[in-house]
């Protein structure tokens, strides 16, 4: 993995971001505004992955609110996967957590992506809660996941 550092996004990163969004979430993309609004918004925290030439391949964005801290978005282009970004992404998501004290992380994945979940797993992550039909085009229930800090 070397090569690739993680830093803060900023609203200058807006088209990097919305790239990355379009390209790994087809159907449920943030667009500009979505992002931007994120950005601004109170506690939220956004990290974006760069490769050693600066391009953007990934991105984690969430909410530090201590107690608790939640990540909405993690994705890594696909072109890029199976190197460990993913991994290397939450762990630096769940550090900046730890660092504003947040003492538990959630997030909602889709029933049906066993991928992710898979990574979530890995990470420490274990089901706390359903919420069923959650997601449409396709339907799906989410899985409310937690890990402690």
């Amino acid at each position: 993995m070397d090569g690739f550092t993680v830093r803060a996004a900023s609203a200058a990163d807006i088209p990097a971001l919305t790239a990355i969004e379009a390209a790994v979430f087809p159907t449920e993309a943030w667009g500009e505004s979505a992002l931007r609004a994120h950005l601004e918004g109170v506690g939220t925290l956004s990290l974006l992955l760069l490769d050693g030439a600066k391009e953007a391949v990934g991105l984690a964005l969430g909410v530090a609110l201590p107690p608790e801290g939640e990540l909405y978005r993690i994705a890594v282009r696909a072109d890029r996967r199976g190197q460990g970004l993913g991994r290397r992404l939450m762990a630096e998501f769940l550090a900046a957590l730890t660092q504003r004290g947040v003492c538990d992380c959630y997030l909602e994945v889709r029933a049906e992506n066993r991928v992710a979940q898979g990574l979530y797993a890995a990470c420490g992550f274990h089901e706390v809660g359903r919420r069923k039909n959650y997601y449409k085009d396709p339907r799906d229930d989410a899985l409310i996941l937690q890990r402690g800090l």
